[in-house]
């Protein structure tokens, strides 16, 4: 059918009119508007500009030609835009250039993309004047974007960008395609902040390795139920965790930022024994654990320790912090106590022991050291 027979007939219903009343208007036939209308006929050119006075309507749009030239006008305004800005090379150039095309089109994550790069990555602007624009411009994206790909880069170029004392306003749109120490050492390295982007640095690969020890060597099953851990699996992955421990210290007989973990591994260590029979070995590695937790009570509730090892040799881990992804130190001495006095998952390797004196005393020193409630 042609646009011109919908569209009268689209526009004539809106108006609420006959065709008869429609011809009487334009002085014709019904039976010539009816035509019209089934795509048999098309009006004669000098009635165009009635009909499109009639309905109040431009001709291009009687044509159906109005929302065409619209778009071909868009692309060529776009394509001006992506000319003047590869025509130059000059940063405030062409920050002007996209910033000035994502007003006219702000619907457009690639102008906004590109004014905030140059922007971000080359001064395009001093700070103070371009950091409202990127506060807007972000939002804005993080707010409406369906791409995973433009959200992801967009949070990296206002963490690089933004005030240090607002990086918190930004977190609630972190996925987990991006972590914020990750962000954060992006930062300082792109602003070129050597000893904050080491220190962050060695805080994630800390962070990374310590979730790796808290949670990746134990949970193996014997295969036949997923809820039953297999003992030999979780003796021998705790001892690699120790293993990698001691070669993240020079001093494995110290307390030191590793110690919560060294503890928790020593504990799955001695419960896995414990199922399997290995009794001497079990308490061996109870009583490491017991041990450490009583050294690390009497340090000073303030103390950061750190981890006698150059490769960490920026980074501290506080005594008495139990905070998120933070390897427990004194707060493993409750985690402890749990493992100990609880029957259920790997906790039950220690029932047939539970009440010997031996594994009695163990509890005792433990339970001296918990924080008062």
């Amino acid at each position: 059918m042609l646009p011109v027979a919908e569209i009268i007939r689209t526009m004539r219903r809106e108006k609420n009119v006959t065709q008869d009343e429609l011809a009487q208007a334009l002085g014709v036939t019904f039976q010539s508007v009816s035509r019209w209308e089934n795509g048999i006929a098309y009006p004669d050119i000098e009635l165009l500009p009635k009909i499109a006075a009639f309905f109040d309507i431009t001709t291009d749009r009687l044509l159906g030609a109005d929302k065409e030239n619209r778009m071909r006008k868009r692309i060529a305004t776009l394509q001006a835009y992506n000319d003047a800005y590869a025509r130059t090379d000059d940063p405030c150039a062409r920050f002007t250039i996209m910033k000035k095309a994502y007003e006219e089109f702000p619907e457009s994550e690639y102008f906004a993309s590109r004014a905030l790069t140059e922007l971000v990555y080359n001064d395009a602007v001093p700070r103070e004047e371009g950091l409202p624009f990127a506060r807007e411009c972000c939002r804005k994206i993080l707010e409406n974007t369906k791409n995973d790909q433009t959200r992801l880069a967009t949070i990296h170029k206002i963490f690089i960008y933004e005030d240090e004392d607002r990086l918190d306003e930004w977190k609630k749109y972190v996925s987990v395609s991006a972590t914020v120490p990750q962000l954060l050492s992006n930062r300082y390295y792109h602003r070129g902040e050597a000893e904050k982007y080491n220190r962050q640095t060695q805080t994630n690969i800390f962070l990374q390795l310590a979730d790796l020890f808290a949670a990746r060597f134990w949970q193996l099953t014997d295969g036949n139920d997923p809820k039953e851990m297999d003992p030999v699996k979780t003796a021998e992955g705790q001892k690699i965790v120790l293993r990698m421990l001691d070669a993240l210290t020079e001093t494995p007989s110290e307390i030191d930022g590793w110690s919560g973990h060294r503890m928790n591994a020593c504990v799955l260590l001695a419960a896995a024994r414990f199922r399997l029979g290995e009794k001497e070995e079990a308490y061996a590695s109870l009583e490491t654990a017991v041990d450490l937790t009583d050294r690390l009570a009497g340090l000073p509730e303030d103390a950061e320790i750190g981890f006698c090892h150059p490769f960490f040799d920026l980074i501290t881990v506080p005594v008495d912090y139990a905070g998120y992804r933070i390897p427990y130190l004194r707060a493993t001495v409750s985690n402890l106590f749990f493992l100990l006095s609880r029957s259920e998952g790997i906790s039950k390797w220690f029932d047939p022991y539970r009440e010997e004196e031996r594994f009695q005393c163990c509890i005792k020193r433990i339970r001296v050291h918990l924080p008062e409630e």
